[in-house]
């Protein structure tokens, strides 16, 4: 599984091309980052970077998981601000769609990551929600906020 540090470790190489100035980014050491990096690719079973003599390149590949990467850190910092918000009213209950690449994922990290920093709120979760269902639980307030992650079509895009 690709945790959301790992995402945030890839989003940094694509960022700078160059795993010195990415590691000092995301506060690690290179061999780290690489490692990081590494184990994310094992777990792909693809390349995301062609490392060269002075730049880092996405792969073809690398492009499609870094755009996924992206949207899900965005949709992550995004979570954790309204949750703040929401957070401001003690022992709330928040009620949270999860889509079904959120879920399996990157569901149970975030909320770990919840209780970790609201531990005084109380968190319904729906898994495996898809985007017509969580957009209809917001309108008629089931749920508080939802997940979700666009797939990007690769056979467009080569």
């Amino acid at each position: 599984m690709i945790e959301i540090r790992q995402m945030k470790h890839i989003l940094a190489v694509a960022r700078y091309s160059n795993f010195k100035r990415a590691s000092e980014s995301v506060f690690l050491s290179q061999p780290a980052l690489s490692l990081s990096i590494k184990a994310a690719e094992d777990w792909l079973g693809q390349k995301l970077f062609e490392r060269g003599h002075r730049r880092i390149v996405p792969t073809a590949f690398g492009e499609i998981v870094i755009q996924l990467a992206e949207r899900t850190v965005a949709d992550i910092e995004n979570t954790l601000h309204q949750v703040k918000q929401i957070s401001s009213f003690e022992d709330s209950t928040l009620r949270i769609g999860l889509s079904p690449i959120i879920s399996t994922w990157i569901g149970n990290q975030l909320i770990s990551e919840l209780l970790n920093k609201y531990p005084n709120n109380t968190y319904q979760i729906f898994s495996n929600i898809f985007w017509d269902s969580n957009v209809s639980s917001i309108k008629n307030n089931s749920f508080d906020l939802a997940v979700e992650v666009f797939a990007v079509d690769s056979h467009n895009i080569f």
